[in-house]
């Protein structure tokens, strides 16, 4: 019997699974890089931030003063292990 490890949380934009990203709107979305987060805030929420702008910090401060994202880790404890 083998163990197939699963992630605590898969990114929203490129399914990769994830041990610390962001969860955005209350675990609605999850992003694994600051270009998944930007991606997600684009799709679903009309939210267009670019990368290279220099006011980027200042609005996504305001984003996290929002309560619409925060960056956070999972542990071990919230890993989960399929048996085959």
């Amino acid at each position: 019997m083998s163990e197939a490890l699963k992630f605590p949380r898969y990114c929203s934009i490129t399914g990769d699974g994830m041990y610390k990203g962001y969860c955005i709107d209350d675990g609605m979305y999850y992003a694994s890089t600051l270009d998944a987060l930007l991606k997600v805030f684009s799709l679903y929420y009309g939210i267009h931030l670019d990368i290279n702008d220099d006011e980027l910090t200042e609005q996504l401060d305001c984003l996290y003063d929002d309560n619409l994202y925060y960056f956070t880790e999972w542990t071990d404890d919230d890993t989960f292990y399929d048996e085959d």
